[in-house]
């Protein structure tokens, strides 16, 4: 059986008041009771009752027409519903969605799923106790659905860093070709050859390419993009590039694996006039630490160790010393939503025209950033950052269908005073990827501003 459909029968044969039977017929998975009538002269007959059927992704279909009066039916109801699947009732026509055509992810899953991945969100690491205790869901279930999550949403463990304290900052790069363009593929090909980009795209508006960059420095900067414009034949076109620093205010941008060339340059090593590392130097276990859970955020400590020929315990030291209140170089570990039935992506570039005007509306902003729609998997932001040139805001927002651009753009124009912005549509992402997922926004800036300003009543947040 499928894992999803294993699941939900052993859970049910064990805590059924009765025999179950499941069937596999033409690759679909059925449900029977199973029990005996006496017939004449007392003899026992066999009599199989269809009850549903068990979808791929755990969830139990009742058969159509069926009078739930039985108490022992209700039961079997409430055992599956705590165990992860869901009941459609036998009144209720089965849903679109439910089809084995249809593969409608924002219908599949339910409140339960959307705390499970706020928490891998917040905390990769998170306990599975501590999940079922948020969703009152048995371990078990929660172990299953994650898995199913993981498959549904295909869902990358990823670790969110401030890089600041690692001695880098945020780069955006803007660029518009005037005339003639280069291909995407030449593009993307001298993106990718310096690791200093971490995400690189092709968009529609008033640029053509949309670059996030982390640098040692301006100038290191510089250099690398005039390396860049140099690759790939890049420099024979006519075209216009702005280069800007950012601060993250709101989610942030995955790092590459070919950022950490960059960050082992900065490992602290023993010499003679140094023979002891500062509070503040990256050891060479933290770097290991650092880069093997950018590629996976829950990967075991003790594998670390083996695979480095570290002693014993110093990955699982090196995440505590990373996660201090001390250092907070680690901000977390978390996941990345890579397929969650977003229509499109679009960067809006805001300009601060008027620096108090837009003071006076700025609460208002905030609130509009936090304020998340109920149908959604992701935050509506993926990620926003201030600019320093033009002085201003960057966000990338997810978008469900057409028209959300128009509605975004018209909430912020009617509600955000002494600004100016334009849009750009993201035709292709050519180097890296988004980080998606569900973050709890008590925890982002907005909110905790919107607080120290009165604007909304402080709420006890989760712990993760």
């Amino acid at each position: 059986m499928p894992e999803g459909v294993r699941e939900v029968a052993e859970r049910i044969k064990k805590e059924y008041p009765f025999k179950v039977s499941i069937k596999r017929i033409n690759g679909k998975y059925y449900i029977y009771h199973i029990y005996a009538l006496k017939g004449k002269e007392d003899k026992a007959k066999k009599v199989t009752e269809y009850l549903g059927r068990i979808t791929e992704e755990g969830q139990f279909v009742k058969k159509l027409g069926e009078k739930v009066t039985d108490n022992k039916l209700k039961l079997a109801e409430e055992i599956i519903r705590a165990y992860g699947g869901k009941v459609i009732m036998p009144h209720e026509p089965v849903p679109k969605e439910l089809m084995p055509q249809q593969n409608n992810q924002q219908q599949l899953i339910d409140e339960k799923d959307k705390i499970i991945l706020t928490a891998l969100s917040m905390n990769a690491r998170i306990k599975y106790s501590k999940i079922g205790a948020m969703t009152g869901l048995p371990v078990q279930t929660v172990a299953y659905r994650i898995k199913r999550l993981e498959k549904e949403f295909r869902i990358k463990y990823t670790e969110e860093l401030d890089l600041n304290k690692l001695g880098f900052s945020n780069y955006l790069i803007l660029g518009k070709f005037l005339g003639e363009k280069p291909s995407a593929e030449a593009i993307k090909k001298a993106a990718e050859s310096e690791p200093r980009v971490q995400l690189a795209m092709t968009t529609k508006g008033k640029y053509d390419v949309v670059m996030f960059c982390v640098g040692e420095s301006t100038d290191a900067i510089s250099w690398a993009f005039t390396g860049l414009r140099e690759k790939e034949g890049l420099g024979k076109y006519e075209s216009e590039w702005y280069i800007s620093p950012l601060r993250d205010v709101y989610n942030f941008v995955p790092l590459r694996s070919a950022f950490f060339d960059l960050l082992e340059k900065r490992v602290w090593h023993r010499t003679r006039g140094n023979s002891k590392a500062g509070k503040n130097d990256l050891k060479y276990r933290e770097f290991v630490l650092l880069k093997e859970l950018n590629k996976n955020s829950i990967e075991s400590f003790s594998t670390i160790d083996a695979a480095y020929g570290l002693p014993k315990g110093s990955a699982k030291n090196a995440y505590e010393s990373l996660r201090s209140e001390e250092r907070e170089i680690l901000i977390r570990p978390t996941i990345g939503i890579e397929d969650d039935m977003i229509k499109f992506d679009a960067i809006l570039l805001l300009s601060v025209l008027n620096r108090d005007l837009f003071g006076t509306t700025r609460n208002l902003l905030r609130l509009h950033i936090i304020n998340e729609k109920v149908d959604r998997i992701t935050n509506k932001f993926t990620y926003i950052a201030d600019m320093e040139t033009p002085d201003g805001i960057l966000f990338i927002s997810s978008l469900l269908k057409e028209g959300d651009l128009e509605r975004e753009e018209i909430e912020i124009n009617d509600h955000i005073k002494g600004i100016s912005f334009h849009s750009l549509i993201v035709s292709s992402i050519l180097v890296g990827k988004f980080c998606k997922r569900r973050f709890d926004n008590s925890y982002s800036k907005q909110y905790l501003n919107l607080v120290k300003n009165k604007q909304v009543e402080r709420k006890e947040a989760l712990e993760y």
